[in-house]
Order: structure tokens, then sequence, then C-alpha cells
């Protein structure tokens, strides 16, 4: 069970069908926006037992949350996680989540013909990884985490490793 006072954010995308709006149950209760057609849907059975899922259909649609520091990961050990699931195997790049600055994105996670990627800017210099193993499958739900403990990035799926990277620096700011 998360503890919402220990997340910079925690977003469930829980509530009604149709909605646009969603809340961050996490200690800063960051403002969501939702653009283009993103809105909660009903339609998808999510995991954890929730009734709706953040439906995106990949032609515009995304949300935005205010630039905040406590985003931003710089030099701290850090967990990106979330549900995802796609509805047809893309080929090329799909993104997931990721945070951005003013010079573009500190980081981002994303597939790639399926399969996961995670890509940092460091200061100075990039840090692109891809994970192995089979591209992930269409209508089926995953569990995606990204970790950084020290120098060490790992990306795993449903809780198997599946990508690891060393790198050294502050991430971009």
């Amino acid at each position: 069970t998360p503890i919402p006072s220990r997340n910079s954010l925690l977003v469930s995308f829980n509530g009604v069908d149709g909605a646009t709006t969603a809340t961050d149950e996490g200690k800063w209760g960051h403002a969501l926006t939702f653009v283009g057609n993103a809105q909660l849907d009903d339609s998808v059975a999510p995991p954890l037992g929730y009734s709706t899922a953040l439906l995106l259909d990949g032609t515009g649609d995304y949300i935005t949350i205010p630039n905040h520091p406590d985003l931003s990961i710089y030099l701290e050990d850090f967990t990106i996680e979330g549900f995802f699931r796609q509805t047809s195997v893309k080929s090329g790049l799909v993104g997931l989540m990721s945070h951005r600055n003013s010079s573009g994105a500190d980081w981002t996670l994303y597939l790639n013909t399926g399969l996961p990627r995670f890509i940092a800017w460091p200061v100075g210099n990039g840090g692109d990884f891809s994970s192995s193993g089979s591209a992930l499958s269409a209508a089926v739900w995953y569990h995606i985490a990204v970790t950084r403990e020290g120098n060490t990035f790992r990306v795993f799926v449903d809780g198997t490793q599946v990508a690891s990277h060393t790198q050294t620096g502050e991430l971009a700011t």
C-alpha cells in the first residue's frame, strides 16, 4: 500500500468513467491537467481493484503537472512506477512518463516497439538504456518501475529486472 506522505506524486486514476480530472494523493496535492481526449475509462479493468484507468488514445492526449522541485530527481535515489496497458504494440517510440525542464526532458520512460526504455539526461552526458527480452504484449496490464540506487539505474517489469545501467552525475535540472 502506498504511503501518501512519502510520495512526491501519487495518482491512482480511480474515479468516474469519462472524468477529465484526477487527484494527486501524494504529499503535495499537485494539480493535474488533462489534455486532448485524456479521460478516465472503466471499459478495461485496471489492476489493484480500481474502477477506472487513464485512457490515452495516442493522438495528443497526456497529463501535465506544474513543475515542482519535489518532482526533480537530481542526485537522489528514486523509484518511478506505474501500471501500463497498450491496446496494440506500436512500432517506434511510445512515451509513458517523463519529467521535462526548461531545456526539454530530464528523464523519460517509454516503449520502443514494445520494449521498455528509460533515458536520463545527466549534466554533461546522456544515458539511454533499453530492456532485454520480448516486447510487452497488447491488452495486458504490466507494472513497470525504474529505480536509481547510487549510480545504478534499473528497469523492472512485473518485478523482474529487465535492464540495468550505471551512470554517474547529477541529472539535468
